[in-house]
């Protein structure tokens, strides 16, 4: 699947925003209805923040193991199929290491 760069930039915006307003909330109702205005996305269009392009240097995660193998080792409960996106075959290299230190 194609990476739309114009909806993941929206997308990474609207993630920073919303820790923004969670990360710091003011008691003061005006200047926490000030700071959701100018942290508003339209409002975070018009600035210098989503200007761009902008490139990524991070690499892909290392790849881990398959959902299948998983569920034949023991890790994943054969019902975990259901729960994880169809598209989804294999985990994260550091996910992997997680489940199965869990």
């Amino acid at each position: 699947m194609a990476l739309n760069p114009i909806v993941f930039t929206e997308k990474v915006a609207r993630s920073f925003l919303r820790y923004q307003l969670t990360a710091y909330p003011f008691a003061d109702e005006r200047l926490l209805s000030q700071m959701r205005l100018l942290l508003s996305l339209d409002e975070t269009r018009r600035s210098p923040l989503l200007k761009g392009p902008y490139i990524s240097l991070s690499r892909p995660f290392r790849q881990g193991a398959a959902v299948e193998d998983l569920m034949n080792d023991g890790v994943f409960h054969p019902l975990m199929r259901q729960c994880i996106p169809t598209e989804i075959n294999r985990v994260s290299g550091h996910h992997e290491e997680a489940i199965r230190a869990i």
